[in-house]
């Protein structure tokens, strides 16, 4: 008997209801488990993660071996687990001496362990979780010190994962910014927030464990409006629906800690966070500049804002502007916004500028640190000695400038002085980090000024990279039916970096639905989609075939412009996936074959039936299931609709494309058992009807394309019913 063997009869023996046979290896209903087991064989080498069972209560106990390992698990499963799937705790249990199974646990060696309880009716979508975090874990190569991707390149793939809503690829790019070692956990929290956000459920910021000590620091001013729209998605929604504003003050004022979120400014954009702001004001109105607040939403013309405007208090009557002291005492005691407010009616010169260093320290507003600097090198090179005397002061001061990447003459104002800057040479990529911060404060430039900023840019420059850091960024930004001429620009940078990877394929995938978005005429078009062809041979590769036919997808799902042009880059790209012949999955071949009929093309596709792929069908758990498509696309949802019945003739397959909730749609839903949408993200009117009625699993999909929803199709099948 091997010593996995004997491993499985202890861990799954008495302690432990897991119902797991003796033939477990052979028994296809284990084989999700099997994978997991068979971890105990690599033992200290990987981390080992196994499902126990108490009378109704399940657990995941998670192991690992040796203080580097833990951290980095730690992090993996606040990424893909946390508390979305789980009853989490970061802090490590302590084996119980009377529990034999983790004691069992406990003697594959030392290393810190993890009890997670799981709430029965999230059981496969955290196990599922689980097997992502797995297949990354493993598929993650070990790094030296020369191969370590730039913290800067891992930024831009986590943010392209956010533009694209792909829940799955943004959690693996965040565990590697988090491996990286470059964030403290302050600054890994507000990625996880800015996460949350993207995917549609900012919510969940409130389900953190470091959110209690959120709480109690000044947060940036995109993370801070995150958080509003959290407090008012948790909490005001019925209020806000009934117009009821004495019930939205009154559930605020059980959250106290809520009451640090009036300090920052009073303008804030979104309007569930203007909700929860004025909210919060009525609920604790000694912490709120009434007037200031009154002022910054006088243009709400919601009638629900307008309810809660109206039942603001009368402000204070005047009193005299703070001085020194009273600035100081601000300062220690951590008022900061308010403090710096309070500096307007100090007259110029070093006392004032020393409390306004004071400030932006605890402030940590890249903006506002950048006009300081800015300010206070205009005064002449011996002037910060005077107002930061001491060695110790200045050295602070810098370590603030260069945490936020300040050391610069000026922040830009704006996207256009941004790429005008670093296509003249400029080394702007220390802003790298804080370019959420700094940009969620700029304007919008018009697409076409910001075209021609990008198109200045040297193709061969260290521009491009710094550029291709911030693209994410800018194209969220200009919004897809805002950005087509400079999408067509993005998409030509893109392809010059030669950097094919899965974030770099789904932002090609944005920059293009951009760009056809805008309807582009003959000329753009053709210049544009046609370099897509030139670089076939490297972007079709096996892990990238199901991002390429969602390109193939979105190409045909766009105008015909140039048809010429348009069938010619299929041609290309189909004709590699094909050559990847019997790497290619079942799924794959039918969808491939599907596009290349649709888009006209004689491309001939190996035969399942001959060659007993078709088999592979059988692993399906699809008899007597009902799964719900739901996409904007009609094409879409007819070409995975036509791809599941080859792949599983048992499948009952509903498909709808409707806008909002109706009659057919809630009785669609309520006869599913695994709901797919297709949606960006999580914010689409009909998600939340068919989130409401649906009878079983939802499933955002990672990209609105068919390989991307056939691919999350087949993944939850293979779930157990």
């Amino acid at each position: 008997m091997s010593d996995v063997d004997q491993f499985v009869r202890e861990f799954f023996g008495p302690g432990n209801e897991f119902d797991l046979p003796a033939g477990w290896r052979l028994n296809e209903r284990f084989s999700r488990v099997a994978p997991f087991i068979e971890d105990v064989a690599a033992v200290p080498g990987r981390p080992v993660l196994l499902p126990r069972r108490q009378g109704r209560r399940w657990f995941v106990l998670a192991k690992a071996f040796g203080a580097p390992m833990g951290r980095r698990l730690i992090e993996a499963l606040t990424a893909f687990v946390g508390p979305t799937y789980a009853h989490f705790n970061p802090t490590p249990a302590v084996p119980r001496r009377d529990d034999p199974v983790e004691m069992a646990l406990e003697g594959l060696g030392d290393g810190p362990m993890w009890r997670l309880e799981i709430p029965h009716e999230k059981w496969q979508a955290a196990w599922h979780a689980l097997r992502l975090l797995r297949g990354v874990w493993h598929e993650r190569p070990t790094r030296t010190v020369e191969e370590l991707v730039p913290v800067g390149r891992l930024l831009r793939d986590f943010r392209i994962a956010l533009l694209s809503g792909d829940e799955q690829l943004s959690a693996v790019y965040l565990q590697r910014l988090v491996a990286s070692g470059a964030f403290d956990a302050t600054n890994t929290a507000f990625l996880r927030i800015r996460r949350h956000d993207a995917l549609g459920f900012p919510e969940r910021a409130l389900d953190g464990a470091e959110v209690d000590d959120l709480f109690r620091i000044r947060l940036p001013a995109a993370i801070r409006e995150t958080m509003l729209v959290a407090v008012h998605r948790r909490h005001l929604v019925a209020a806000a629906a009934g117009r009821d504003v004495d019930a939205a003050r009154d559930v605020l004022l059980r959250y106290p800690q809520y009451a640090s979120l009036l300090g920052g400014p009073s303008q804030v954009r979104r309007p569930e966070a203007r909700s929860a702001l004025l909210t919060l004001a009525l609920a604790y109105p000694t912490s709120a500049d009434l007037e200031t607040l009154r002022v910054a939403l006088a243009d709400a013309d919601d009638p629900w804002l307008i309810a809660l405007r109206e039942r603001l208090p009368a402000s204070a009557p005047t009193r005299a502007k703070p001085g020194i002291n009273t600035i100081r005492d601000l300062i220690d005691e951590g008022a900061f916004e308010q403090a710096w407010r309070a500096l307007s009616g100090l007259p110029d010169g070093v006392v004032r500028d020393r409390l306004a260093v004071h400030c932006a320290l605890g402030l940590a507003d890249a903006v506002r640190s950048a006009d300081l600097y800015q300010a206070l090198n205009a005064r002449g090179p011996d002037y910060l000695s005077q107002v930061l005397p001491q060695d110790w002061q200045r050295e602070a001061w810098q370590h603030h400038l260069d945490g936020l990447g300040l050391r610069h003459d000026r922040v830009p104002a704006n996207w256009v002085e941004f790429i005008e800057r670093v296509a003249a040479g400029e080394d702007l990529s220390g802003l790298s980090r804080n370019l959420d911060e700094i940009a969620h404060q700029w304007p919008v430039i018009d697409d076409r000024s910001i075209a021609a900023a990008i198109a200045q840019i040297p193709p061969e420059s260290h521009a491009v990279t710094t550029i291709l850091d911030a693209l994410p960024l800018l194209l969220d930004a200009l919004g897809e039916q805002r950005a087509g001429i400079s999408s067509g620009v993005a998409i030509s940078l893109i392809l010059l970096s030669e950097e094919f990877n899965e974030a770099a394929l789904a932002s090609l995938t944005v920059a293009l639905r951009s760009f056809l978005l805008a309807a582009p005429n003959a000329a753009e078009y053709r210049e544009a989609i046609s370099s897509l062809s030139d670089f076939a041979p490297q972007m079709v590769q096996v892990r990238t075939v199901d991002r390429v036919l969602d390109l193939v997808d979105l190409l045909l799902a766009g105008p015909a412009v140039e048809p010429g042009t348009r069938a010619t880059v299929c041609q290309d790209l189909l004709a590699r996936v094909r050559d990847l012949g019997r790497r290619l999955t079942p799924a794959q071949i039918i969808l491939a074959g599907e596009l290349s009929l649709d888009a006209g093309l004689n491309l001939a596709w190996p035969s399942l039936i001959a060659t007993g792929e078709l088999e592979a069908g059988r692993s399906l758990r699809a008899d007597a299931r009902t799964i719900l498509l739901y996409s904007l696309q009609q094409r879409v949802l007819d070409r995975v609709r036509a791809a599941l019945r080859q792949l599983a003739p048992a499948l009952t397959v509903h498909t709808s494309s409707d806008h909002d909730g109706s009659d057919r749609l809630k009785d669609q839903s309520q006869a599913s058992d695994i709901a797919l949408l297709a949606t960006r993200r999580a914010t689409h009117a009909a998600t939340g009807f068919i989130e409401r009625w649906v009878g079983g699993t939802v499933v955002y999909v990672p990209g609105a394309g068919s390989a991307s929803m056939l691919h999350a199709a087949l993944e939850s099948l293979r779930q157990p019913a």
